[in-house]
């Protein structure tokens, strides 16, 4: 069972892989391949809840879900239709941030995560945390890439 459970996670994975690449920046949130790799990373944390590369592509999306209507955003909209659609955008960080953290916890990948729970903040407006994992990242990459002092 074990065995076939990570033969069905690697199926799952690339599967992911291959209908993310067919994403393109803009595309509609509920189009079938968006919808698909949601789908696929969930179903691959329901056999590992520790798999930490799901973990941190499924906060990804919500994060670009969230980022996109950001970004789509017509800023001359009434006040009620922004606020409603700041909600919604808060939401959708809400759903990417466990994921983000569990992948933060398990250390994968760690510069890209520090960088999502600093945006996912962020776009909470908890800019407290957010600045907090900021200065982690400068920490992180000082200690990882010290610059090299004339001789």
């Amino acid at each position: 069972s074990a065995n076939l459970d990570a033969q069905d996670i690697k199926f799952k994975l690339a599967l992911a892989s291959m209908y993310g690449r067919t994403i393109k920046q803009g595309s509609s949130l509920d189009s079938p391949e968006y919808i698909m790799v949601k789908e696929l990373y969930t179903e691959v944390l329901a056999l590992d809840s520790n798999h930490a590369g799901a973990n941190y592509n499924l906060a990804i999306l919500y994060y670009n879900e969230g980022a996109d209507l950001i970004n789509a955003m017509d800023y001359d909209m009434d006040l009620e239709k922004m606020n409603e659609l700041q909600d919604k955008c808060v939401d959708i960080f809400l759903k990417g941030l466990p994921y983000m953290e569990k992948a933060y916890k398990l250390n994968y990948n760690k510069q890209e995560t520090l960088i999502g729970l600093s945006n996912i903040y962020y776009g909470l407006n908890d800019i407290e945390k957010s600045d907090h994992y900021k200065s982690e990242l400068k920490a992180f990459e000082d200690q990882n890439n010290p610059n090299i002092e004339d001789k």
